[in-house]
C-alpha cells in the first residue's frame, strides 16, 4: 500500500473495494502494483482467497476486522461471457503449529517459482538512470556526459537505463532524431566505454504516435465494451490506448519491436513501467474475456519475461515464476512510511512474502522533484 508498515497496520473504516493492482504513487488510495490475496498471521493462521473470486476488500480498524465481499455490480470484475453473474465467496483458512511453517505450506501450495536468475551484476553493481539528473529532457550529449562522470569518478555499474522522454512521441519505438543526432555512434561509444544500457518502456500508445495508427489497424488494444474501438485511457504522460497483452499478436508486436531495438543498438533490456489494472478503462474488454482483471497483468510480466536478464517490472499478480527484477513504485525524498525511508525495509519485506525474491528499490534518495535540500542530502547519505 502506500503506507507500508510491518506487520500491516490500518487505520479508519474502509468500505470494500475492487482488490486490483493500482499505482499507490499517483492515486493514493488504491491498492499497490504487486498483489496476491494472501494473508499471514503470527498466530500461525493463513488465509488464501479463492482465484474465481471478484474480491473486494475493506476493514474496521477500530474493532481490528477485514471484510471480505464478491460482487460485480459496480465493479471492473465481470462474469465469463455465458457465465450468470451469481459472485461467490470463497477462500480458505489454514492453520498450523507456526508462522514459517504454514508460510512454507501457503508458498508450495499457491506460489509458483521463478525458472531463471537475473544478472549477477545488477546485484553487485549500481544501476544508473537519467531520470535523477535529467527527468525528461535528456539528449545525446548529456547522457554522454553522465557516463563520462560516473567513469570519471570510478564509480561502478551494472548498466544505465535512459528514461523518459528518448522518443519523440509516447509509443515509438525509436529515439527522437533531435534529441538524439547519432544514436548508432552514441550507443558504439557507450559498448566502448563497458556500458549495458535499458530503456524506459511502457504499454501505452498515445494518439499522436504513429504506432497509434498501426495498432488500430492491427487490433492490438484494450477495447470499449462492444469491442469495435479502442478504449482512450488517460495516463501521466497524456492520452492514448493501453495494448492488449491478452492477445497472443500484440505480445509477439511489442516483443518485435522490442527485439528490433535490441539489434538495431545493442539494447540489453528494457525498464517495464506501469502495468496495472488500474489504468485499464473503466467499461472495456479483452482478446481474452478477463473474470479477474488483475489477469492483465499478469499478462504483462509473462511479455517482460524474455528479457528477464536485466529486466525491471513494478507489477506482479500471480507471477512469481517470473525471472524479472520486481520494482517497488516510486519513494519520495522523505524519511516516513507514508512512500518514504521507513517504508522501504517494510515493502520489500511484503512483496518477499507474497513470494518474489528479486527485489528492487526505485531511486536511491527518492524521487527529487525540488530543490535539493539540506535534509535530502541527509536522506540520500
Amino acid at each position: 500500500m502506500r503506507t507500508q508498515n510491518w506487520p500491516i497496520k490500518l487505520s479508519g473504516y474502509q468500505e470494500p473495494r475492487p482488490f486490483i493492482t493500482g499505482d499507490v504513487y499517483s492515486f493514493k488510495d488504491s491498492f499497490g502494483g504487486i498483489l496476491e490475496s494472501y494473508w499471514l498471521s503470527s498466530n500461525a493462521t493463513a488465509i488464501k482467497i479463492n482465484a474465481s473470486v471478484p474480491f473486494h476488500l475493506g476493514w474496521n480498524s477500530t474493532e481490528k476486522v477485514f471484510f471480505f465481499e464478491a460482487r460485480y455490480t459496480d465493479s471492473p470484475y465481470k462474469p465469463l461471457p455465458g457465465k450468470p453473474p451469481f459472485p461467490e465467496l470463497s477462500y480458505r483458512v489454514c492453520v498450523g503449529s507456526d508462522v514459517t511453517s504454514i508460510h512454507k505450506y501457503m508458498v508450495r501450495r499457491y506460489f509458483n517459482k521463478p525458472s531463471r536468475i537475473p544478472s549477477e551484476s545488477a546485484f553487485k553493481f549500481p544501476i544508473w538512470s537519467t531520470w535523477a539528473l535529467y527527468k525528461t529532457h535528456i539528449n545525446q550529449e548529456k547522457l554522454l556526459n553522465f557516463t563520462e562522470s560516473i567513469k570519471k569518478y570510478n564509480f561502478n555499474y551494472s548498466h544505465i537505463e535512459i528514461d523518459d522522454m528518448y522518443t519523440k512521441y509516447y509509443g515509438d519505438f525509436d529515439f527522437d532524431p533531435v534529441k538524439f543526432p547519432n544514436a548508432t555512434a552514441m550507443f558504439k561509444k557507450l559498448k566502448e566505454d563497458g556500458f549495458k544500457v535499458t530503456l524506459w518502456i511502457h504499454p501505452f500508445i498515445n494518439y499522436n504516435s504513429p504506432n497509434f495508427g498501426v495498432a488500430i489497424e492491427k487490433g492490438l488494444f484494450v477495447k470499449e465494451p462492444t469491442g469495435q474501438l479502442p478504449a482512450m485511457v488517460q495516463w501521466w504522460n497524456g492520452i492514448g490506448a493501453i495494448l492488449d497483452f491478452t492477445n497472443p499478436s500484440t505480445k509477439e508486436w511489442f516483443q518485435n519491436n522490442l527485439r528490433q531495438l535490441r539489434t538495431k543498438y545493442g539494447i540489453s533490456s528494457f525498464k517495464f513501467d506501469a502495468g496495472e489494472t488500474s489504468y485499464l478503462p473503466k467499461q472495456f474488454s479483452t482478446f481474452q474475456p478477463l473474470a479477474d482483471p488483475n489477469m492483465y497483468s499478469r499478462r504483462y510480466t509473462e511479455m517482460a519475461d524474455q528479457f528477464y536478464d536485466l529486466a525491471e517490472l513494478r507489477v506482479g499478480y500471480q507471477s512469481q515464476n517470473i525471472s524479472c527484477f520486481f520494482r517497488i513504485i516510486d519513494r519520495d525524498s522523505d524519511w516516513g512510511y507514508e512512500l518514504g525511508l521507513k517504508s522501504l525495509i517494510p515493502t520489500v519485506l511484503t512483496i518477499s512474502m507474497l513470494g518474489y525474491p528479486f527485489i528492487l528499490p526505485d531511486m536511491i534518495g527518492g524521487n527529487a522533484y525540488s530543490n535539493f535540500t539540506k535534509d535530502m542530502k541527509e536522506l540520500y547519505i
